[in-house]
C-alpha cells in the first residue's frame, strides 16, 4: 500500500540496496561509516552489505544513529551462512567504545538461538528465540518496551511470532551509552562480525504492530510512499521480494 507508508516513529533507516557507494540512513540524509571494508554482493531483495564473519578485525557498519528509544522496534532482512566471529556473530550491536548495553546476536547453543540483550540498572535482560535455517534470507522484527525491566520482548520472524525460548528479566531502568548503532558487528574490537549479509536495518520508536510487521514482511519497501522511488534505485528489487516473500508464506511456486 504505497499511499499508506509504515513510516510513524521511524528514526533510522539503513538500506544497502542502492549497492554501491557508501551507505546512508534514509531519515537522517547522511552517510555511514564502514569499517574493516564490507563487500557489496547481491541477494533477495537485490543489492546486500556481505560480511565475512572474521573472528578480528571483521567489516562492519556504524549507522551514526545513538539514541536508545525507551519504545523500539528493529526490523533486518539477513542471510546467515554460520556462527560469525568467535561464534556470536551480531545482527546489531549499540557498541563503538563502550561497554555492551543493547546486542542482538547469534547465541553459541545447540540448536542455535537469536539473542537479545539490553542492560538495565538492576542488571541484564537477556531473551532467546529459536534461529531461523541458514542460507536462506529472513525477514526479523524485534519489538521491546524497555521502561520495564520485566518486560518481554517480541521476536516476528518472517511475519510470525517467535516463541521465547529463554527469558532473563532483572530489574531497575534502562542502561545506555552514547555510541550508534553497528550493523552486523561490534565496533570496539571488530570481533564479533556476521557471517552473513544484510539487506537493510531499521529502527521505529514505537512498537509496530502485528499488522505492521506482517506488511513489512509482505512488502519491504512499504517505508516509501511512492514505488517510483525505489524503482530508480534498482528496477528488479520489488519483483524479487515479493516472490520470496510470498514463497515463504506459501503462496505460488
Amino acid at each position: 500500500n504505497w499511499s499508506n507508508p509504515i513510516t510513524k516513529g521511524l528514526v533510522h533507516a539503513t538500506e544497502f540496496t542502492e549497492g554501491g557507494g557508501v551507505p546512508f540512513d534514509l531519515v537522517s540524509k547522511k552517510q555511514e561509516t564502514v569499517g574493516n571494508a564490507p563487500v557489496w554482493g547481491s541477494d533477495i531483495p537485490g543489492k546486500v552489505m556481505v560480511f565475512n564473519g572474521a573472528g578480528t578485525s571483521g567489516p562492519y557498519v556504524n549507522t551514526g544513529y545513538s539514541t536508545s528509544n525507551t519504545t523500539k522496534s528493529f526490523e533486518i532482512l539477513f542471510n546467515r551462512y554460520g556462527d560469525g566471529g568467535n561464534g556470536l556473530g551480531r545482527l546489531f550491536d549499540k557498541r563503538v567504545a563502550g561497554v555492551q548495553v543493547e546486542v542482538c546476536f547469534v547465541a553459541n547453543t545447540t540448536p542455535r538461538k537469536m539473542e537479545l540483550d539490553v542492560t538495565y540498572s538492576g542488571g541484564q535482560a537477556g531473551w532467546q528465540t529459536l534461529c531461523p535455517a541458514n542460507n536462506v534470507p529472513h525477514h526479523m522484527i524485534i519489538t521491546l518496551d524497555s521502561s520495564n525491566a520485566s518486560n518481554d520482548p517480541i521476536f516476528y520472524i518472517d511475519g510470525v511470532v517467535s516463541a521465547l525460548t529463554a527469558d532473563t528479566n532483572t530489574s531497575g531502568t534502562l542502561t545506555t551509552n552514547t555510541d550508534a548503532y553497528v550493523i552486523a558487528n561490534r565496533a570496539n574490537d571488530s570481533a564479533r562480525t556476521l557471517d552473513g549479509k544484510v539487506a537493510y536495518f531499521r529502527i521505529w520508536n514505537r512498537i509496530l504492530t502485528a499488522n505492521e510487521v506482517k506488511s513489512l514482511f509482505t512488502n519491504p519497501w512499504q517505508i516509501y510512499s511512492n514505488p517510483s522511488f525505489y524503482r530508480a534505485v534498482q528496477s528488479s528489487a520489488v519483483v524479487a521480494a515479493v516472490r520470496h516473500m510470498l514463497g515463504l508464506l506459501g503462496v505460488g511456486s
